[in-house]
């Protein structure tokens, strides 16, 4: 003091040094040996020089919060939030609170346990780790927090995992598999600390983000392989693919079975331009089209299914449908009679929950007549003629329904020029984004409408094709497309 009793300004000053160097270091108590060290330096030194060196330290301390790389928070005891640094932005932002605002009450209520743990939250699509550190002298509760999302997300739940968990070091040693994987661990013959195959350690290494495909034992796993260079490890995430292996075997047989139902080549009729196109969906429909000759070459009978059902079973049944028609196509000659004779066998052979829709046209070049009959095919055929569309809307009850139903021809009489299209219902109802079908768009008409007569009959096929997957192109294929054309000549 001064000789009149007041306090001195180097007193004051190192009075007050003394207080705010024990306010900052009881918010920040992780480093306690500076906090001793200032604090006896600020008690023992009075020298200006001392002091001087002091003020900068502690300068420097003020500074750590903000330039902290981790979130650190400061509330009151009863949890406003008082103070966010840079890093702790995420997590204000997240909790839609402001200075002043309450924050979860269990970060409050983590002050007041004795433990030592961490409380982990998660906090928009982080998961944090916070310190919760009450400091009841000055009536406030520091919060240090640390984002483990990435740890959490390397160790989440193996032994819960209903799919195979491994974990290797980086040369390929076993480490650990959860339950769902010791299968996969005997079907290895390895134990911990034995080398998996080298193909996983290789995935590892590459850049690709597709699975690995293994067979292990009678399953088929499809292994995401992710390295973990940081801890010197790499995770196998398996998951077992085998039945899907065997739809797409299964679908594969099918694929193969319907491709051999279609004609390897178009015939070549006197007075006629013919050609076909039929492309299956991924699922597989049971679309099929076929050339009945008839024996003098004369007549050609053109036939377009289409079968209910998809995969394997919709593809046996249009094996089955093919081959009753070419039964009896080369037994009669007459389009009602043969149709009639296929609905009889189909009634007979398929499943109650299954028919076939088709289409049989006759053509006979010297009488330019086609004679057409229709069981159930909504997609009709449609006759351009200078540059004019019209359907030939001949009609019929799908077969394979009832046995004694009849079917009746329609004659229609043909011109130089025409144009014939027989085709499913893949052509016509297909939709596009706001759920239009194609036919009702007009757009088949509008393409068939500008045809030119020079183009050639496999080129009208693939333009009408590629404009109704154009008009889809938004969407999967859900059903076959299929198309046959006949051109006058």
């Amino acid at each position: 003091t001064t000789d009149d009793g007041t306090l001195s300004p180097m007193s004051i000053f190192h009075s007050s040094l003394i207080i705010i160097i024990a306010y900052i270091f009881t918010q920040f108590s992780t480093i306690n040996k500076t906090k001793k060290d200032l604090l006896r330096e600020c008690y023992m030194s009075h020298e200006p020089q001392s002091i001087n060196e002091l003020k900068n330290q502690l300068q420097a301390l003020l500074k750590f919060p903000d330039q902290n790389p981790n979130p650190v928070l400061k509330i009151t005891m009863d949890g406003k939030l008082l103070y966010t640094n840079s890093a702790g932005q995420y997590i204000k932002e997240e909790w839609k609170i402001d200075i002043g605002d309450n924050v979860p009450s269990s970060v409050v209520d983590q002050s007041k346990l004795a433990s030592s743990l961490p409380l982990e939250m998660e906090v928009g699509n982080k998961t944090y780790a916070f310190h919760v550190v009450a400091v009841p002298e000055f009536d406030f509760i520091n919060i240090y927090g640390t984002d483990v999302t990435a740890m959490k997300a390397i160790t989440k739940f193996p032994d819960q995992n209903p799919n195979p968990v491994l974990k290797i070091t980086m040369d390929g040693k076993l480490l650990y598999t959860n339950s769902a994987g010791q299968y996969i661990k005997e079907e290895w013959k390895i134990d911990i600390g034995d080398n998996v195959p080298s193909s996983v350690v290789d995935q590892s290494k590459l850049a690709s983000s597709l699975p690995l495909e293994m067979e292990v034992g009678n399953k088929t796993y499809a292994f995401h392989v992710v390295a973990v260079p940081e801890f010197d490890f790499i995770n196998i995430y398996g998951t077992d693919v085998t039945a899907n292996k065997e739809m797409e075997q299964e679908l594969q047989d099918a694929t193969q079975m319907q491709m051999s139902l279609l004609p390897k080549s178009a015939p070549e009729i006197e007075g006629l331009q013919i050609t076909g196109s039929s492309v299956a969906t991924k699922e597989v429909g049971g679309d099929f089209f076929d050339y009945l000759i008839s024996e003098d070459n004369r007549q050609i009978s053109i036939a377009v299914g289409d079968v209910s059902g998809k995969g394997l079973r919709g593809a046996m049944n249009a094996v089955m449908a093919s081959g009753i028609l070419r039964i009896y196509a080369e037994q009669e000659n007459n389009t009602s009679s043969v149709m009639s004779s296929i609905n009889k066998a189909l009634c007979q052979s398929m499943e109650q929950d299954m028919n076939v829709t088709m289409v049989l046209a006759q053509f006979d070049h010297a009488k330019k007549q086609m004679t057409l009959a229709n069981a159930g095919q909504h997609a009709y055929p449609l006759l351009i003629r200078n540059g004019t569309v019209e359907p030939v809307k001949a009609k019929g009850l799908a077969l394979g329904m009832i046995p004694t139903i009849p079917y009746k021809s329609t004659v229609v009489d043909l011109e130089s020029g025409d144009l014939l299209l027989l085709m499913t219902d893949g052509i016509t109802e297909p939709r596009n984004a706001d759920g239009v079908m194609y036919e009702e768009s007009g757009r088949l008409n509008e393409v068939l409408s500008n045809i030119p007569a020079e183009m050639s009959i496999k080129e009208v096929v693939d333009t009408i094709i590629s404009d109704v997957e154009a008009y889809t192109a938004d969407d999967e294929q859900d059903d076959d497309i299929t198309l046959v054309a006949v051109r006058v000549s």
